[in-house]
């Protein structure tokens, strides 16, 4: 149970964020490595106060450094959406659904939370 929920989570995550890679793309955003970096660089300077305690946080959740770039990344790219397309999060969320899902095959074991019996 706990696996499954887990799973349809991360599904729904990297789902979300290869539509808002894909609009971002429609709309000219980049983000570069350098920023990924820079961002994930201050953000592991603010929540762990060494090094030690960030490589506990990886083993806990078992993360690697390119899955937190890569969430860094997402979040980069959710943020320049929001700016570019002057939207709250609920209604990009709301346009992104309604451009990508249509496009976005669903099946058993491979759902999103919003498409489940799709």
């Amino acid at each position: 149970m706990l696996f499954t929920a887990t799973s349809q989570n991360v599904l729904d995550f990297l789902i979300r964020a290869d539509w808002q890679d894909a609009q971002a793309a429609a709309d000219g955003i980049v983000v570069t490595t350098a920023q990924v970096e820079r961002a994930f660089e201050v953000g592991k300077r603010r929540n762990y106060q060494n090094p030690a305690l960030f490589r506990r946080y990886l083993r806990r959740t078992g993360q690697t450094v390119a899955d937190v770039k890569f969430r860094v990344r997402a979040n980069l790219i959710r943020g320049a959406l929001l700016t570019n397309e002057h939207l709250t999060s609920a209604a990009l969320d709301a346009e992104l659904t309604s451009r990508f899902k249509p496009q976005t095959a669903c099946a058993r074991f491979y759902v999103m939370s919003d498409c489940a019996g799709g």
